[in-house]
């Protein structure tokens, strides 16, 4: 039976939920976890234990390797499940659009710190401001070109669904990922080798916040063409950022194809030190589905060959 050590705030695609639930928080600690072709059962048991073989699916989603998991295959685009034809209290979202509009806000816009008020606050270009519907319903300034909005200011949101098996909640899950694209996106224009297409690029976004970008889209209802892995790079200063290129199918889009490879194979790292933590254990049987899908990433566990050895410490 394959298992997989999960952090405790990472999220599974839950049929009884609806939608993306963290896996500390699954009743009982049975879930029916999508896997790209099926609900499959899973299991979730929590773990405290030394961990020292990582598996680093992209730039933001770290895993612990456990039984039969020390080489994974990842695939970024799989399918994703019908839409529930019928609504129940469960799955209907308890959350406003509203909600999702702030959160994107808070989720890609970049922190400042008033040194004379020691209040924190995001400042935003005019241009980019065009979708956030609620700015006439909260105080803001204007600084130039920019609105400069304090964090206590803007109204609070607590327990924002992540439920995209139904209508209303992947219309929930679109507006987030269009209020996140309208700050942080940027159109890249066609090139010889590279389709139009959207970029983010950034060096202090949170990495849940491209995790979550990443789950939204996945149940948005659009198809993205490009994988969803977020690479580290160099900015001009040598800086480093996380980028991810996102391109949406449309009737112009036809005929074109990435050619980025969508799957790929994962070894575990092996890190000398101790890292002591807690973690989910999750474990699936391989006769019910080889898959899992965790944080919008497909996995499945993969013949070892060999393992890497690193040195380097490695955060979650």
């Amino acid at each position: 039976m394959p298992s997989i050590l999960v952090p405790s705030s990472y999220k599974i695609l839950d049929k009884k939920y609806g939608g993306w639930i963290e896996v500390s928080k699954i009743a009982n600690g049975n879930a029916e976890c999508w896997t790209g072709d099926i609900f499959c059962q899973v299991s979730c048991t929590k773990t405290v234990t030394e961990v020292n073989k990582f598996l680093l699916l992209d730039a933001v989603t770290l895993l612990g390797a456990g039984n039969h998991t020390e080489q994974i295959e990842v695939c970024y685009k799989w399918p994703t499940p019908s839409l529930m034809k019928q609504k129940n209290h469960e799955q209907s979202p308890t959350c406003f659009i509203r909600d999702h509009e702030i959160l994107a806000l808070k989720d890609f816009s970049k922190k400042k710190m008033n040194p004379k008020n020691n209040r924190e606050y995001v400042i935003l270009p005019q241009t980019r401001c065009h979708q956030l519907n609620f700015l006439n319903q909260i105080p803001y300034k204007l600084q130039g070109k920019s609105i400069v909005i304090y964090n206590d200011d803007l109204p609070y949101v607590d327990n924002v669904c992540e439920k995209g098996m139904d209508p209303d909640g992947q219309l929930h899950l679109h507006r987030y990922m269009d209020m996140a694209l309208s700050l942080k996106g940027n159109l890249r224009q066609r090139k010889q080798n590279k389709a139009e297409h959207i970029e983010i690029a950034s060096s202090h976004l949170p990495l849940s916040s491209w995790r979550r970008l990443r789950r939204a889209i996945s149940l948005s209802g659009l198809t993205n063409s490009y994988s969803f892995k977020v690479n580290e790079i160099r900015g001009r200063e040598k800086k480093k950022k996380r980028r991810v290129r996102l391109r949406f199918l449309d009737a112009s889009c036809e005929g074109v194809k990435e050619k980025l490879p969508h799957t790929e194979i994962i070894q575990a790292v092996k890190y000398n030190g101790k890292e002591r933590m807690s973690w989910i254990e999750l474990e699936w049987k391989e006769e019910e589905s080889k898959a899992i899908i965790i944080e919008g990433i497909q996995l499945w566990p993969s013949k070892v060959t060999h393992i890497d050895s690193a040195s380097n410490k490695v955060d979650v």
